[in-house]
């Protein structure tokens, strides 16, 4: 208990860490960057609220602004959006989040679906013609560039599927499910090479193990050892590879939302950025930093319990004492 309250303790100070060092870079942005709006709109109050909080946090000292930023933050006030009629900018983050997780936890997990098999296959297939397809996939997928696939996939099912008679897949709405597909699979296929990479590398670290060999040597199937033994240890993955997975999922979502017009945080950052809304691109750009590194916070702990080396005590704690 002491050991986690200690790795408790260390992660808690590493992520509020990260979230002011990310909070005071976009405060110095801000401060460079922000410019008197030119505000059309009768509401005498707003339009106080909307100077009050400029001079609070631009015409005081560094500090004394950093103070104001960060405490308007804590409590909900990322500023107003000019592109959305100027409505509170967490409110709008509020309304578009759901969209967003959604085709998130879609994508997350066609992408596993998709880059763990290839991963593993290609580590046990090595050598075989199918080992180097499965590489030859792994290395497309992770070398092509994001706004390549997300220009790719609508060209050949829906014009190029039009264009040769045959049933195609919708371009742009979300008004079924069938207009998902598309983003679904464009998100998907930005990080499947990436998982696989990584899940390539790990297989290849597992299966390397002594009690693998001694499986094989047991005449076990190589899928069963795989299944009930090789898995477990695969399912580790380091630090790097869990940040970059989000973050071509992250990279994923803001294309996929803007050129499928779909209603979520990533065509919403965009846009925003195409309009020089500074407090919504601002704002956005702090929610998925904060979303990043409590997403990083919980996956080391989940680590402590699932890896028993991080349990482990050092080797002169265990010796007793004299």
């Amino acid at each position: 208990m002491v050991r986690f309250s200690i790795y408790l303790a260390r992660k808690v100070g590493r992520a509020l860490f990260l979230m002011v060092g990310v909070s005071l870079i976009v405060f110095v942005l801000y401060r460079c960057f922000w410019q008197p709006a030119l505000i059309n709109t009768p509401d005498d109050l707003f339009l106080k609220a909307y100077w009050e909080r400029g001079y609070r946090i631009l015409m005081t000292p560094f500090f004394v602004g950093y103070i104001h930023f960060s405490y308007d933050i804590i409590r909900g006030d990322w500023g107003w959006s000019l592109l959305e009629g100027l409505n509170p900018v967490w409110d709008i983050i509020i309304a578009r989040l759901p969209f967003t997780l959604g085709l998130s936890f879609a994508a997350l997990i066609l992408m596993m679906c998709m880059g763990v098999p290839l991963g593993i296959f290609a580590v046990v297939k090595k050598g075989t013609r199918m080992g180097n397809v499965l590489e030859f996939i792994i290395q497309l997928c992770s070398s092509s560039p994001v706004f390549f696939i997300a220009l790719l996939l609508p060209y050949l099912f829906y014009f190029k599927f039009s264009s040769w008679g045959l049933p195609h897949l919708p371009l742009e709405g979300s008004h079924s499910p069938v207009y998902f597909i598309l983003p679904v699979l464009t998100i998907a296929l930005v990080g499947t090479g990436i998982t696989g990479k990584y899940v390539r590398a790990a297989a290849r670290q597992v299966l390397e193990q002594n009690y693998i060999k001694t499986g094989e040597m047991k005449g076990l199937p190589k899928i069963s050892i795989i299944v009930k033994h090789a898995l477990k240890n695969m399912s580790l993955f380091p630090q790097s590879a869990i940040i970059s997975i989000l973050s071509m999922l992250l990279v994923g979502i803001i294309f996929a939302e803007y050129l499928f017009d779909l209603p979520g945080l990533g065509q919403f950052l965009v846009r925003s950025m195409l309009s020089y809304d500074l407090d919504s691109m601002f704002g956005l750009i702090l929610f998925f930093s904060f979303t990043f590194i409590v997403i990083s916070f919980f996956t080391d702990i989940l680590r402590y319990f699932l890896d028993p080396r991080l349990r482990r005590p050092p080797v002169n704690e265990s010796l007793p004492v004299e």
